[in-house]
């Protein structure tokens, strides 16, 4: 009676490997058909109905390019050197600032739009009058920026120099394996070594 137990529990476990063995060479060959076809997608090249189904989601009038001229959007992607400008400077600064938030910020109506940005552009604005010239600097301009936009922008990609203005959590890849693990950060400037 005792070998009959023990022959019926070694079955039972060599069942359960086996078919243990069978859903993981499952899973493995369903990631790998599932990873050959998002290849395939990505590599082959588009037809043309899904590029004109594409196209119908991207805004072809393209106004930056009549807002700015080619020299204006070098020098705006071109960092400078980090130095304070006087309160008439700020305000251009700001001005252009909004416009291309209105222009290119894909997110601007979906945070208020016009009017929302329009009245953080104005607190913005009426505290630049109240600085003395010599308060101004790339930090100050910084934060002046973060403290008015953080409560409109609920964006944690958004980034005001080396400020992040949001505090939503954010999921961050940051350990190296075969298969990524994603580990849930919050709130945003803590940060935590995973590895001590």
């Amino acid at each position: 009676m005792k070998r009959i137990r023990v022959a019926f529990l070694i079955s039972i476990i060599i069942a359960t490997l086996v078919s243990c063995n069978t859903t993981n060479n499952s899973l493995a060959g369903f990631l790998k058909d599932t990873n050959h076809m998002r290849q395939q997608g990505v590599s082959s090249p588009w037809e043309e109905s899904e590029k004109l189904l594409l196209q119908g989601f991207i805004d072809s009038n393209t106004a930056v390019d009549s807002v700015f001229s080619d020299t204006q959007l070098q020098e705006l992607c071109s960092p400078g050197p980090e130095q304070g400008v006087d309160s008439s400077q700020l305000v251009e600064d700001v001005d252009v600032l909004f416009q291309l938030l209105k222009e290119t910020y894909g997110a601007y109506f979906y945070f208020g739009g016009g009017q929302t940005f329009d009245t953080a552009k104005q607190q913005i604005l009426d505290e630049v009058h109240l600085l003395q010239d010599s308060e101004i600097t790339p930090r100050a301009i910084e934060s002046l920026l973060a403290t008015h936009l953080s409560s409109i922008i609920k964006d944690s990609h958004f980034v005001i120099g080396s400020i992040r203005i949001s505090t939503y959590p954010r999921v961050v890849n940051s350990i190296p394996t075969k298969y990524p693990i994603y580990i849930l950060i919050r709130p945003w400037p803590h940060t935590r070594n995973i590895w001590g």
